[in-house]
């Protein structure tokens, strides 16, 4: 399984600002998987995040279960979601596709 998290801050008062830049970036990820990205995340406390699941086969492989997670914890308590969603996939037990992307803007004044 693939898990991939985008972090920013649940609310309207967040939408399009810096402070959400990883939800940003998983939107449009989802561009290319149109089916999917029809279908909208859902709720989930397990994760404490909304999360998408789909299944991708690559050029190159075999298919993958993929889950995409919007943490709901505002960015200060994002790892408490992240370890919420390895333990409940079990991917803390083996990390063996993990893909982890950090995004370190600096912005203007």
């Amino acid at each position: 399984m693939i898990l991939i998290v985008g972090l920013g801050n649940p609310g309207e008062k967040y939408d399009k600002t810096r402070h959400n830049l990883g939800f940003m970036v998983l939107d449009h990820f989802l561009k290319d998987f149109e089916p999917v990205a029809k279908t909208g995340f859902e709720q989930s406390d397990k994760f404490k995040s909304e999360i998408l699941q789909f299944e991708w086969k690559p050029k190159a492989g075999e298919l993958q279960k993929v889950l995409i997670a919007k943490p709901k914890t505002y960015m200060n308590n994002s790892g408490m979601a992240v370890c919420c969603s390895l333990l409940s996939i079990r991917l803390i037990q083996r990390i063996s596709g993990l893909l982890m992307t950090i995004l370190i803007c600096r912005w203007g004044p």
